[in-house]
């Protein structure tokens, strides 16, 4: 005895499960697949837009002793997401500054891994520390708070904006400018 006890339904279902399973005339199935495909082309929109806008450009700079690098160039339209400073050995000596102004107009003075003069143009001290041997630092840390140095105990007082979003979308060319007292110090940044 069917299951189904309305005998022009059962008729009626019986007959659909003989059809070829080839069939591709089932409206559902038609619109199910046209919106999953319509659904992954959105996806992909998507994915590729992020990927091509947003992904971050990684790169490194390796300062020598003694002397100011320009570590990073950020062209107009660029954003500087991080900085990270890693020293290798030692108690090292950095200073950071950045300037509008190109590396062939500025010439600088260093004593000690610290800029003490610039000419040509002008240059703004973004941060300066003494890194100990096998310590890791990033800029975005540093610059969310200011800090009060006195040796190793470091005092909190202000808060500021990080610098993904100091120096996001700049108008003009923006240069990096690093000096150390060893070379000791490994830099990796991140723009977009």
């Amino acid at each position: 005895m069917p299951l189904i006890k309305d005998k022009d339904r059962y008729k009626k279902l019986s007959r659909r499960d003989r059809l070829p399973s080839n069939r591709t005339d089932y409206p559902n199935k038609i619109i199910n697949k046209d919106l999953r495909e319509k659904q992954q082309a959105t996806e992909n929109r998507k994915s590729e837009a992020l990927l091509s806008s947003n992904s971050p450009r990684l790169n490194f700079s390796k300062p020598a002793a003694g002397v100011v690098t320009n570590i990073l160039t950020l062209s107009p339209g660029e954003s500087l997401l991080n900085i990270v400073l890693c020293n290798l050995t030692g108690g090292t000596i950095c200073d950071i500054h950045w300037s509008y102004d190109s590396p062939d107009k500025l010439t600088f003075t260093v004593s000690a891994g610290v800029i003490t003069a610039v000419s040509g143009g002008t240059t703004v001290k973004l941060m300066s520390d003494q890194l100990n041997g096998g310590e890791t630092i990033s800029i975005a840390s540093v610059l969310a708070s200011t800090l009060i140095s006195g040796g190793h105990g470091k005092t909190l007082t202000k808060s500021f904006e990080p610098p993904s979003s100091m120096f996001a979308n700049v108008e003009k060319t923006v240069y990096f400018y690093m000096s150390v007292s060893a070379a000791t110090i490994d830099v990796t940044y991140a723009t977009s």
